[in-house]
């Protein structure tokens, strides 16, 4: 049997679709199972971090919460005492002792959680509290407290089960109401320069983040792109040939040519060595600007061969990735 850790009201989640169906064993010492959802903190972290809970940003919620006109309950605590209580618990060494079946508004995260010897070692605040004060912590966001127990590394790979039977069987919510998909506010949208970007940003996300997709969608802005580009700093683009006004020669070409392309396998199969060609000269950089020579080849190379053949090497588009997911975490900082 589990230790019950997170407690919340019933709530429609987009994380529901991380977990898995599962049959859960009912709680105080009782052999039958009833239908759950089950994962690790590894599987959905990301996605929490994406949604806005990074821990500045579950900070952010707790503040705003705490200074609501409209809210009734005030913290007990501050939230860096909170952050530092949860993410020192193991949850396999959590102690939390059998009980009633039913505990008055706040008394169950005084008396189970709070009181834990391991959130009181690491808050020794804790120990004063009673269950009044547990009105507050009882009505945050349930994402806050998985953002919190996932601080430890230890609970990043245990089981965290999720029951709804009754509440379903009780007629409050509806199983399939649980499954919700993702608003346009909880999504980013990627602006590219060509279909061929687009293209390429897509499958990759779906090789290497597959995750996370649903997050991201695209928009091609073609003739009409308006940003300037930012300039990659790719080692592989550190000693290519270029082709230009001083003929042949071996440059780093980072900032000036290194396309989306050059995040690709380009040594995969047959695909010929990399070459760029300096094609106009830009005055605000000093610096001629290029293209990879025959770019398609590798385009096509990709479409075929990654995630289909052994051998591709997908550790740049991977590089790309984590970089474009990090600039997304935590948006509400």
């Amino acid at each position: 049997m589990g230790k019950e850790l997170l407690w919340s009201k019933p709530f429609a989640s987009v994380l529901a679709q991380r977990f898995e169906r599962c049959d859960l064993l009912l709680r105080r010492r009782c052999y039958r199972t009833k239908a759950g959802l089950c994962s690790q903190p590894a599987k959905y972290f990301e996605e929490l971090e994406l949604l806005g809970y990074t821990l500045e940003g579950c900070q952010k919620i707790y503040d705003e919460l705490a200074g609501h006109a409209e809210y009734e309950q005030r913290p007990p605590i501050s939230f860096s005492t909170l952050a530092r209580a949860v993410s020192a618990v193991d949850v396999m060494k959590f102690s939390a002792p059998d009980g009633p079946s039913y505990f008055d508004f706040g008394e169950y995260v005084i008396s189970n959680i709070i009181a834990d010897p391991q959130c009181v070692r690491s808050a020794p605040d804790l120990a004063g509290l009673e269950h009044s004060d547990g009105c507050f912590v009882d009505n945050l966001d349930p994402y806050i407290i998985l953002r919190l127990l996932a601080e430890n590394p230890s609970n990043l790979d245990r089981e965290v089960a999720w029951r709804f039977s009754d509440l379903a069987e009780g007629g409050w919510i509806d199983e399939d109401s649980l499954y919700e998909g993702l608003t346009a506010s909880d999504s980013f949208l990627l602006v590219t320069e060509g279909s061929s970007d687009t293209s390429i940003l897509k499958k990759s996300l779906e090789l290497v983040e597959p995750e996370v997709a649903d997050f991201f969608n695209f928009i091609d802005m073609g003739e009409n792109y308006p940003f300037t580009g930012t300039g990659n700093d790719l080692e592989k683009c550190q000693q290519i040939r270029t082709l230009g006004p001083n003929g042949d020669s071996v440059e780093n070409v980072n900032g000036r040519a290194a396309s989306i392309e050059f995040f690709l396998d380009l040594s995969y199969g047959s695909v010929p060595p990399p070459t760029v060609r300096w094609t106009s000269y830009d005055e605000k950089q000093d610096a001629y600007q290029g293209e990879l020579v025959d770019k398609e080849i590798y385009v096509r190379a990709f479409f075929d061969a990654a995630g289909r053949r052994p051998g591709y090497d997908t550790l740049c588009l991977t590089y790309l990735w984590d970089h474009i997911v990090s600039r997304c975490l935590g948006k509400w900082d």
